[in-house]
């Protein structure tokens, strides 16, 4: 973020060298998320692809725990994930991992187990600790944070509704970190966190908690819903996604003539801080599942 908004200052200032050292600089490391795609727009480089016949650059999931624990390893390696996962819970005695390295190895425990749920929470902790010396696990916490979870489905759902597919990907990462059982303080349910109330409309008829929590149904609605907003933004997915979140009435009052100017400054304008941030994950989660780029450390 600090490099982001260093290059764009500079290019503003009228310093259009240092502004493209700058952005070339946080790509080397952080090639990832909604900085690495504004980075790489203002480079020329690349952009987030809305073609719905695209599909996510889906790399061999499955990589070493690294753990240095020969014994861990080995479990790991044979696919005993319930072996390791308590093989790790005896030798931590209940004490939470703390430092960016432990967060990540449990975090990546708890997917193989299929706690994703608490995970993911996890692998976004560490990634915030991450000390600046080691760019040797960003990979893995890239890796780690956009697993390519129910592709099938959301690629059937993209064809049929003319939704990216790494964008479906990225909003279901960030409305239930691809848990289809759970649900929100205010109601909301499933993979895609659909209101009954607007899957009732999106279905022509009622429908029941139960059928939202199935992965497919909710995949199925929500895409639908999520094709009419990028209907009606004309395609734009900075103000689709916010307008996921907080609605398009809402949306449709946010200065728009900033948007097309700077859409970055446009984002930081969003008055309502949960979607100021969930634009930011949700579009930042979509070009990391485009382009999985390991950093050059």
């Amino acid at each position: 973020r600090q490099r982001f908004w260093l290059g764009f200052s500079q290019l503003k200032l009228g310093q259009a060298g240092a502004a493209t050292a700058s952005w070339r600089e946080l790509l080397r490391h952080h090639p990832g998320g909604y900085y690495g795609w504004r980075a790489a727009l203002r480079l020329g480089q690349d952009d987030l692809k809305l073609d719905p016949a695209r599909l996510p650059e889906v790399v061999a999931h499955w990589r070493p725990l690294a753990s240095g624990d020969a014994q861990l390893d080995q479990l790991w390696r044979l696919d005993l994930r319930d072996e390791a996962w308590e093989s790790w819970r005896h030798q931590r005695a209940g004490r939470p991992p703390e430092d960016s390295a432990a967060l990540l190895l449990e975090g990546r425990l708890r997917q193989g187990v299929g706690d994703d749920w608490i995970g993911m929470g996890q692998l976004d902790q560490a990634a915030l600790r991450l000390p600046s010396d080691r760019c040797d696990l960003v990979t893995l916490l890239e890796q780690a944070q956009h697993p390519p979870r129910f592709l099938e489905v959301f690629e059937r759902q993209g064809r049929q509704n003319g939704v990216p597919v790494t964008l479906l990907l990225g909003l279901a990462k960030q409305e239930s970190r691809f848990t289809p059982g759970v649900r929100s303080a205010v109601g909301a349910v499933g993979l895609m966190q659909l209101m009954p109330e607007t899957a009732a409309e999106l279905a022509g008829g009622p429908i029941s908690g139960r059928a939202l929590e199935d992965p497919g149904r909710n995949a199925e609605l929500g895409s639908r819903y999520l094709r009419g907003l990028l209907n009606q933004w004309g395609g734009d997915p900075l103000a689709a996604v916010a307008s996921y979140n907080a609605g398009p009435g809402a949306v449709a009052g946010w200065a728009p003539q900033r948007l097309r100017q700077d859409p970055e400054l446009w984002v930081e304008a969003i008055p309502y801080p949960e979607t100021r941030l969930y634009v930011k994950k949700v579009l930042g989660n979509a070009w990391s599942y485009q382009r999985p780029r390991h950093p050059d450390c």
